[in-house]
């Protein structure tokens, strides 16, 4: 029985090339986050504008994000009430509802309103979280 010998250096051209393509498949990963987290952007900033909208029409900011779609019990607009989104909930890139939280109006807070999106993780506090606030 013949024994042959593998050299290193063949052993060497599959390992590289696995690593070549793990490195792609990485990169690949990173952009797509990358426009996620454009996109969520993006989105935040249009939904900040549609607040912007609600509080000129109705003299106060929303409630809650349902009050962009459905007429609040107590719309005292100046028109008649239309849905402010096409959709609702409104969902972040990822999947998750966005958030809209009221500042207290006594805070140090210039802000009296704030978008979140939770991120990829979809928890709430995360170090991925966005957030735009609208005063």
């Amino acid at each position: 029985m013949r024994v042959t010998r593998v050299r290193p250096a063949a052993l060497l051209i599959p390992v590289v090339g696995v690593g070549i393509v793990l490195a792609a498949l990485g990169e690949r990963d990173r952009r797509r986050a990358d426009h996620l987290q454009r996109k969520a952007r993006e989105e935040l900033e249009a939904l900040g504008e549609v607040v912007t909208l609600f509080r000129v029409d109705a003299g106060r900011d929303p409630e809650s994000l349902a009050d962009l779609w459905e007429r609040p019990a107590t719309w005292t607009g100046r028109f008649p009430y239309t849905p402010y989104v096409t959709e609702y909930p409104p969902t972040d890139p990822w999947g998750n509802p966005y958030l809209l939280r009221r500042a207290d109006v006594a805070s140090a807070s210039s802000a009296t309103v704030e978008l979140v999106s939770r991120g990829a993780d979809g928890q709430l506090g995360g170090a991925d979280d966005l957030s735009t606030s609208r005063p």
